[in-house]
């Protein structure tokens, strides 16, 4: 039996990058750096909302600080594995509020 509110990515937590490994992460991580540096400002850092299991912050690393949030505990401990300096937190962003929403 399913439990309610469960997805298919509480369900396939696991094989998520196996499942998506046809994505070319670092060539959409290029497409942000050019998008980032087209708006004429230096940035430092993003916040990765949705962040999944952290595949283009593996490849923004380098240029940025990135921290992110997502509702997948086991996600964002896959991100916090892939980006150890980065701060991840399981939540939902709430675009009203200051923070997450736990």
């Amino acid at each position: 039996m399913r439990k309610v509110g469960v997805s298919m990515f509480d369900l396939s937590s696991k094989y998520y990058d196996v499942i998506y490994s046809f994505k070319d992460y670092e060539q959409e991580a290029q497409q942000v750096r050019q998008y980032i540096r087209r708006q004429g400002k230096d940035y430092r850092t993003l916040l990765d909302v949705a962040c999944g299991t952290a595949e283009h912050a593996f490849f923004l690393k380098q240029h940025y600080t990135i921290d992110g949030i997502d509702l997948n505990p086991e996600f964002v401990s896959i991100a916090k594995s892939k980006n150890p300096d980065g701060h991840y937190s399981v939540g939902r962003h709430d675009p009203f509020s200051l923070g997450p929403e736990i």
